[in-house]
């Protein structure tokens, strides 16, 4: 009887102490001060909205890792830019301290921001925070890792309200209209990826990089913006890319130099007919300067030669050798080259070559492989790019291998096709 009620008194005094520690565990919750980014911008439909604790689950601190760059100057004036990750979702938005100056407050920071008497708003088609007392910021940390979402511009401009206010970045993007030279980053310029949308990369006159060369294409880094000149909605605005530095550009192509692309349409095709004329040194003057075709000669076989379609001629070069053909510039492109583009293709039924691309910046006197052979040359004409970053003075010359006899499928050393020649100047 005594083990039956021992055992009895056990089980209550367990119960009891379960119960004790589940009240404790209860009791223990504490609502977090700070609310994610993207719950805040989730409260706005079209009206102004008090940030007050009752409608933010009693928190009343917003946080983030900044992404802007105030020093800069391509930020509207007491302009922060923060993103952060809640539950899994990335959302960003811009805060508004009026005319307070932050340029010490950088990309990478982590910070907390109160927001006793802030306003969720849109000013000029921007989604912000207004009221806030840069005495309330609070800097948690410093270079912290930013997430930045590389995108293509159809998507921006498709979801542009999802990335509002977040990093992102567009690979190989134009501009549009094609820079001339002395254009600048200052404006608005539209981006094209080939993806479509229409984004517009943009630029204050104040930014310290406003007077930089614009590139002709390049991959751009920046932050998604809308602006509405006369409203403050963002139905209608102008959906805006604004980078923060200009080491938000990488990969940048300067525009192509002055009688570039050079097309060889001119001469004509009787002036170099035969691979190699000892008599003039292979030495033909085309509209982009003096080039040596060293058993090479203009190609004007409609169907068999590939070149332009708009065109009427090309370079062929010769098949079978066993010493190099060459298609070799004669002078120098002053300021360096941040790109070479070019078609290529096998004449007729040829089988295909392997060449390469090569720059000198001595004159001519030693040369350089600028990447890697190509030996994939077809009956439909390609293109290929080679991306550089060549500074100072420069050549470049197409030297086709000299392989000996083709024997397919184990030499393959055919007629080649070189049109559309192409070079683009360095910015940096």
């Amino acid at each position: 009887m005594k083990r039956i009620k021992y055992q009895i008194w056990t089980v209550v005094l367990g119960l009891g102490i379960l119960a004790g520690c589940e009240k404790e565990n209860t009791a223990s919750g504490v609502i977090s001060p700070i609310v994610g980014v993207d719950f805040i911008r989730s409260l706005y439909n079209g009206d102004d909205v008090a940030l007050k604790p009752e409608i933010l689950m009693g928190a009343n601190q917003v946080a983030g890792i900044v992404i802007s760059d105030a020093a800069s100057l391509n930020v509207e004036p007491g302009e922060l830019v923060i993103q952060n990750v809640s539950k899994n979702k990335l959302a960003g938005i811009s805060l508004d301290f009026g005319s307070a100056a932050l340029d010490t407050y950088v990309p990478g920071d982590s910070v907390k921001i109160e927001l006793s008497g802030a306003t969720l708003t849109r000013k000029n088609g921007r989604l912000l925070i207004s009221g806030l007392n840069v005495s309330g910021i609070t800097r948690v940390s410093a270079g912290k890792e930013t997430v930045i979402r590389t995108i293509a511009a159809s998507e921006l401009f498709s979801n542009f309200l999802t990335y509002e206010s977040t990093l992102v970045r567009i690979n190989n993007a134009g501009i549009m209209p094609v820079p001339v030279a002395g254009d600048t980053f200052e404006g608005e310029r539209l981006l094209d990826d080939g993806t479509g949308g229409s984004i517009y990369l943009s630029t204050q006159a104040t930014a310290v990089f406003a007077k930089e060369s614009l590139p002709m294409n390049a991959t751009f880094v920046g932050i998604p913006t809308y602006h509405n000149a006369s409203k403050n909605t963002n139905i209608g605005a102008k959906q805006l890319l604004k980078m923060r530095a200009e080491a938000d550009v990488s990969n940048a192509s300067g525009t192509a130099y002055a009688n570039f692309p050079e097309d060889f349409e001119t001469p004509l095709a009787a002036a170099k007919s035969a691979y190699d004329m000892p008599a003039t040194d292979n030495n033909v003057t085309l509209k982009s300067g003096s080039w040596k075709l060293y058993q090479s000669v203009f190609g004007a076989v409609r169907n068999s030669d590939r070149f332009d379609p708009s065109g009427n001629q090309c370079i062929r070069m010769q098949k079978n050798l066993s010493v190099p053909a060459l298609l070799q510039m004669n002078f120098d492109l002053p300021d360096g080259a941040s790109k070479v583009t070019l078609a290529y293709g096998s004449y007729g039924t040829e089988p295909s070559s392997t060449w390469r691309l090569e720059y000198s910046q001595d004159g001519g006197a030693t040369w350089t492989a600028a990447g890697s052979d190509i030996a994939d040359a077809a009956a439909v004409a390609k293109s290929v790019t080679f991306n550089l970053n060549i500074k100072g003075a420069v050549r470049f010359r197409v030297n086709k291998l000299g392989l000996g006899v083709s024997n397919v499928p184990f030499v393959l050393n055919g007629l080649l096709n070189i049109d559309s020649f192409t070079v683009y100047q360095n910015l940096d």
